[in-house]
């Protein structure tokens, strides 16, 4: 509960006191006064505008080179009176023709213009510059190809920085151009025996041409029958089939040959089973070689992973050193990953081992049935002693609750609970989705509702979760996104209330459309889309999906850490109630 404290003003007495003093100093008139000294002027801090390197330039010399960045600054007393950097608009060209309009709004300040056209989007080829440019600027006759332009403003006192840069396509559209057919997938098979699929080109009048390597066998006066398919997404065409028949006219004689091995390469390592039950993209590979000791043992090994039990797709290999037994895999995508290890020695590379494989899952879920999945569960303290947090299993939903204070010591705290490791997504892009509720706590008076109380669903959070962005709503109804840093983690202050978490909004504390609010057990169904460096946000109520905001920063790409909070205001307790969290790989 909030402590109400009453302030009492003394600026009435300080102007009787302040009056009496005036007073005094007109009675004694004719007594000389010592003038006040000046105060010291304080210096203005300067603008400060960055020149080189030039905005968005690429730069392509090697490590250890010296780049010199340079500017200018000034102030107002010595401002050079530069314009201001022009703004480019986007081109409108949808037919993607040769000719098309470049515009601009009119830099504050500026007295010309030059416009600069690149074929290049760092503008170091084929460079077009027209002078004394006017907006809407019109260019014709260009060949097919994506053309990049930029501006830069001009006055008495010398020249803007550059705009930002838009480009155009010319001749994606033209009319009559052939249509890059997709590839059919086309197998052979020979003799009743397994299906292999084969190499697939297009061919420039429209069709497919396609080959397969067959070794032709040591049997003689054989007659073969070769079958021939293809299929196109989910749709297999009729068969074709042909016999031949292999007269080769060879004699083989076999004679055993008694020898020790020869070269005396390593002999196979053996591949333990991969442990991977939570099924997510983080797992370990680990193998053994126990001879035998007639040849020399491995000096290296070389582990291979694929998706494909034969090695021939997605081939990715892993050295590892003569004393290394194991390799950590991360940041794998749902799918089966298959793997096989060989050992290597002055003599050449040994025999592959055994093939085991990987299962990665592309959705986690957990709907909190089942009290050992790997949430916390614990009741967390204040440095006083007193108990701020309480964190657990409920009723088939997991439970997050700022605690009964009578005074205000668990006012303006935010609680956060970290996903499981199984949560954390191996790419930049997934869906992340939580029902939640608010559930009626302890009563500390009659009437009494969490107002501002709030709860959140935290995404890319960084390793220790010092840095999480939030989409978060409260009792009301409304909801915001926020980006937090200087988070302690289980539980943090804001800044200025007992802690250092600083609060940078997204999107402002607002109505939030679709999102039930004033009211107990009101269930809300809230999503997380990231894509890349792009997060779209949503409230998926009654089959709804309403858009709240959508952002872009880059720290979404590597900082993937989710899980869950609840805080409280002004008042508490705060109960929050969690379900069907899910994680979906894209």
């Amino acid at each position: 509960m909030n402590n109400r404290l009453r302030k009492f003003s003394l600026r009435g007495v300080f102007s009787l006191v302040l009056f009496g003093a005036l007073l005094g100093l007109l009675a004694t008139a004719a007594a000389p006064l010592t003038p006040l000294l000046a105060e010291p002027s304080i210096q203005e801090a300067p603008i400060v505008q960055i020149r080189a390197p030039e905005k968005d330039e690429l730069i392509t010399q090697s490590a250890g080179t010296v780049v010199t960045i340079s500017g200018f600054a000034w102030d107002s007393t010595n401002n050079p009176g530069f314009p201001d950097d022009p703004v480019l608009n986007p081109i409108s060209n949808p037919t993607n023709a040769g000719f098309f309009y470049v515009t601009w709004a009119a830099t504050p300040g500026a007295l010309s213009y030059v416009l600069v056209e690149s074929t290049s989007p760092y503008f170091d080829e084929a460079l077009v510059t027209y002078s004394n440019a006017t907006s809407p600027y019109f260019i014709s006759n260009k060949a097919n190809g994506v053309y990049y332009y930029r501006l830069q403003a001009f006055n008495t006192d010398g020249p803007s920085r550059w705009s930002n840069s838009v480009s155009t396509t010319v001749g994606t559209a033209i009319a009559g151009a052939v249509t890059q057919l997709d590839l059919p997938v086309i197998e052979v098979s020979i003799n009743g025996e397994a299906w292999q699929p084969v190499a697939v080109a297009a061919h420039a009048d429209g069709y497919w041409v396609w080959s397969y390597n067959w070794v032709l066998p040591e049997a003689d006066q054989t007659v073969y029958t070769i079958r021939a398919r293809g299929q196109m997404g989910a749709e297999m065409g009729l068969e074709d089939s042909i016999t031949v028949t292999v007269d080769n006219n060879i004699y083989l004689v076999y004679l055993p040959l008694v020898m020790r091995r020869y070269p005396p390469v390593p002999y196979a390592p053996v591949l333990n089973e991969i442990s991977n039950a939570d099924l997510n993209g983080e797992y370990t590979v680990s193998w053994a070689y126990n001879g035998p000791y007639d040849v020399p043992v491995p000096t290296s090994y070389t582990l291979q992973e694929s998706t494909s039990a034969d090695f021939s797709t997605n081939l990715q290999q892993y050295p590892a050193a003569a004393s290394v037994y194991a390799i950590n895999v991360t940041g794998k995508l749902s799918g089966t990953y298959y793997y096989r290890v060989r050992g290597n020695s002055s003599e050449g590379e040994g025999e592959w081992s055994n093939v085991v494989s990987a299962v990665v899952a592309a959705t986690v879920v957990d709907n909190f049935s089942d009290v050992n999945s790997g949430w916390a569960r614990a009741t967390y303290k204040r440095s006083d002693g007193g108990d701020l947090m309480n964190v657990d299993y409920a009723g088939g939903t997991y439970r997050m609750k700022i605690l009964l204070a009578t005074s205000d010591q668990n006012n303006y705290k935010m609680g956060l609970a970290k996903a499981p490791d199984r949560f954390i997504p191996a790419g930049p892009n997934y869906d992340l989705a939580v029902t939640h509720y608010f559930a009626q706590a302890e009563m500390p008076f009659s009437g009494y509702k969490p107002s501002e109380g709030k709860a959140g669903l935290v995404f890319a959070a960084n390793t220790d979760y010092t840095s999480l962005y939030i989409f978060e709503w409260n009792w009301e109804g409304l909801c915001a996104i926020n980006h937090y840093t200087g988070f302690s983690w289980p539980v943090s202050g804001y800044q200025g209330f007992g802690g250092s978490m600083v609060t940078t909004p997204i999107r402002n504390w607002a109505p939030c459309t679709n999102l039930a609010g004033n009211n107990y057990n009101q269930g809300n169904r809230l999503l997380v889309e990231v894509r890349d460096n792009v997060a779209r946000i949503f409230v998926y109520n009654n089959s709804t999906k309403t858009q709240i905001h959508v952002f872009t920063d880059d720290a979404l790409r590597s900082h993937r850490r989710v899980g869950l909070i609840t805080g409280s205001w002004q008042w508490t307790p705060v109960e929050s109630r969690f379900d069907d969290f899910l994680l979906e790989a894209k």
